[in-house]
């Protein structure tokens, strides 16, 4: 009798594990898509900074090109673009993995 009760409460704790271990799973894939969600909007944002940098680099070398500006104005405006660029390409790749990670996740469910 006590053999049964015990493979009984054996099979309720091994239940209650696995039912852990999928809501457990379920979260991890939706703290994943989240943050993908969000890295997804800071790439974009990115590539919104350097267009607009880019612009801007074209500016500072037409007001250089015409007198009203300086060699350095291009420069530091080049450099900005320069370092927007690099943000940029590193936001586009944290995107990429944390989408991977949702798939891994995803596909482990």
């Amino acid at each position: 009798r006590y053999g049964k009760k015990a493979a009984a409460e054996d099979n309720l704790s091994a239940r209650a594990d696995y039912e852990f271990a999928r809501q457990s799973l379920a979260a991890a894939v939706a703290k994943a898509w989240f943050a993908a969600i969000q890295l997804t909007q800071q790439a974009r944002l990115a590539r919104e900074m350097v267009d607009s940098s880019t612009h801007l680099a074209s500016l500072a070398s037409d007001r250089e090109r015409v007198g009203a500006g300086s060699d350095v104005d291009t420069a530091l405006a080049r450099a900005s673009m320069h370092g927007l660029e690099d943000l940029r390409a590193q936001a586009e790749e944290e995107r990429a993995h944390a989408l991977e990670l949702v798939m891994l996740k995803r596909w482990a469910t």
